[in-house]
């Protein structure tokens, strides 16, 4: 029955990595980078689609905008699934050849584009503000699996290493307890009346 599922969906995005078995992506070292390249994918895509400029940028495959387009949409959204032709496509070396050059060119914009460069992150530890991070940069970036934020790797383990916590997730807290003690002083002083 799921043999017949798989060739009934074959070009269907049906298959998430994150559900085979446990440790199967980075076992497998060509899945392992495609997986790499579509998490940049994703997060490159999201720049990309918010800026005008990329519609107007020309590498040598073409319009930048139209070589994401080449795709299939599921690629560009979620870095999970898979159709069984990918999966193939994976083993041949095939869909790296396809991925690779547009994560190339789009990294590039991204990082070079002045409109792109306005939604950049800066490091949350030491604030240097030339210095821009984009969270596909995973060779020089670390996100804090709690907020999110980004910071310099060399940062963070700096950070770590001196036993603090992330400084982003310090001020949600704080102002958590601020909003908490916000209510309940009114809530306190809205029974007096």
């Amino acid at each position: 029955m799921a043999h017949r599922f798989l060739l009934d969906n074959y070009r269907q995005p049906v298959i998430y990595a994150s559900v085979m078995a446990t440790g199967f992506c980075e076992k497998v070292r060509r899945l392992r980078k495609i997986k790499q390249l579509r998490i940049k994918l994703v997060h490159i895509w999201s720049y990309i689609r918010l800026c005008s400029i990329a519609e107007e940028t020309v590498t040598k495959h073409g319009n930048l905008y139209g070589i994401f387009s080449t795709v299939p949409n599921y690629m560009l959204t979620d870095a999970d699934v898979y159709s069984m032709a990918d999966l193939e496509d994976v083993q041949k070396g095939e869909l790296f050849k396809i991925i690779a050059p547009i994560v190339k060119y789009g990294r590039y914009h991204v990082e070079s584009c002045e409109h792109c460069s306005a939604q950049a992150f800066v490091c949350e530890l030491c604030d240097e503000r030339d210095d821009l991070l984009f969270p596909f940069q995973f060779e020089r970036v670390e996100r804090c699996d709690e907020c999110g934020s980004l910071s310099h790797r060399k940062c963070a383990a700096k950070r770590r290493s001196n036993g603090k916590p992330c400084p982003k997730c310090m001020r949600i807290q704080q102002n958590l307890l601020v909003l908490i003690f916000l209510f309940w002083h009114l809530a306190k002083n809205s029974g007096r009346a």
